[in-house]
């Protein structure tokens, strides 16, 4: 591994520079500062599962799919963090994920017209701690990484299926760039193709609640996407049915986990009136193991993260998703500003994005006794 990352890093340095400039180590920097502002990298990270790598990135690789804005452009961006070590699993990344993460590989949409020839991606290399990482000859991995070459970032991505430079999926091979990408100015979004913008820039004033019960644009505010009363209603109505079910009740194969759930986890899968409901409940606490929760569920038992379709049209950008945080006893968890985590919750929708085939669901491991306990489907009477 350490061979063919010093090839790489020889290969896109001999070639005419397309990256690496004062402007591209800027931007790489501006765009760490929005990624960790956002939870994607740094200490306070979310953590999506880890899977079997291949050169040039990690043993093993973990990532992560957002919208941000950098600047005056919004694009995606996709995010590659590499686990390496000669003798690593999955459990020893899941345990102590930062002992094990040597570099992040970071792929950004930048506005049309930035690299026409290449989709318009802008690469970047990051070590552990977010410092842009150099070729051998000292430039800076960021910008137009090995334009030209046979070699690199740009003449592998080419060969991404679909056309859109990107291998877990298709989905953005389709967009049209110049309606995507660019901020009208430092106050106001330009509306996607793919929905209202889901979080403002770094420009734009603090968030803060609208009026319960309505989901309005205030002057420098962003929209409300969750804890109104509807969306509080939903929960309390959504969690009476799953306590009429079996998914409250059912015990599921218990696994390890980590951030941002609990240390050990269990999933069950169900439907209420035909809609699909995914129920995660999240073990915490001093002494938390496998054994000691079989033994003591309700003990350890800290709470029950909750994915539920609605009908189509609540957020056809985000598959119709409802996602709600409950406490043991259903009463539902608030954030840092009183909101409760009822709705549209931009932190579960940042993390999902990057579930395979926009599915907004994780696969669960088989090895890891992950899988899912199905529930039959539950016909409320109400």
């Amino acid at each position: 591994m350490k061979l063919f990352l010093l090839f790489l890093l020889f290969i896109v340095s001999i070639n005419a520079r397309s990256f690496g400039y004062n402007k591209d180590g800027r931007f790489a920097n501006m765009l760490w500062n929005q990624m960790n502002q956002m939870n994607l990298v740094g200490s306070q990270s979310i953590f999506t599962h880890p899977y079997k790598g291949l050169p040039p990135h990690g043993t093993y690789v973990e990532m992560i799919e957002s919208k941000l804005s950098v600047g005056r452009t919004r694009g995606h961006v996709i995010i590659l963090k590499n686990y390496m070590s000669s003798h690593i699993n999955i459990m020893h990344i899941i345990n102590n994920p930062s002992a094990y993460l040597k570099n992040i590989s970071v792929m950004f949409k930048r506005k049309n017209g930035y690299d026409r020839d290449n989709k318009n991606w802008f690469y970047v290399q990051y070590d552990a701690s977010g410092m842009v990482m150099t070729s051998i000859q000292g430039f800076k991995l960021a910008g137009k990484i090995a334009k030209g070459s046979t070699r690199g970032c740009i003449s592998c991505h080419m060969m991404a299926p679909g056309g859109d430079y990107v291998f877990s999926h298709d989905k953005l091979a389709s967009l049209k760039e110049p309606k995507m990408y660019k901020i009208r100015d430092n106050k106001k979004m330009r509306m996607s193709s793919m929905g209202t913008e889901d979080t403002m820039n770094k420009m734009s004033k603090p968030h803060m609640p609208a009026p319960s019960g309505k989901n309005t644009m205030m002057h420098g505010m962003e929209p409300m996407m969750f804890g109104k009363t509807d969306d509080i209603m939903y929960a309390k109505h959504l969690w009476a049915n799953m306590q009429k079910s079996e998914l409250n009740s059912k015990p599921s194969n218990l696994y390890a986990g980590g951030k941002p759930h609990g240390k050990i986890r269990e999933v069950l899968e169900g439907k209420i009136n035909g809609k699909r409901v995914l129920v995660k409940r999240n073990y915490a606490g001093e002494g938390v193991q496998l054994e000691s929760v079989a033994r003591n569920r309700a003990k350890y038992l800290k709470s029950i993260t909750v994915m539920a379709k609605r009908n189509r049209g609540y957020d056809m950008e985000n598959s119709d998703w409802f996602w709600a945080k409950y406490k043991a006893d259903g009463s539902l968890y608030e954030n840092e500003k009183n909101m409760k985590l009822a709705g549209k919750i931009t932190d579960c929708i940042k993390c999902h994005l990057s579930a395979p085939r926009n599915t907004f669901v994780f696969n669960h491991s088989k090895i890891e006794n992950g899988d899912i306990m199905f529930v039959k489907d539950f016909v409320s009477q109400q």
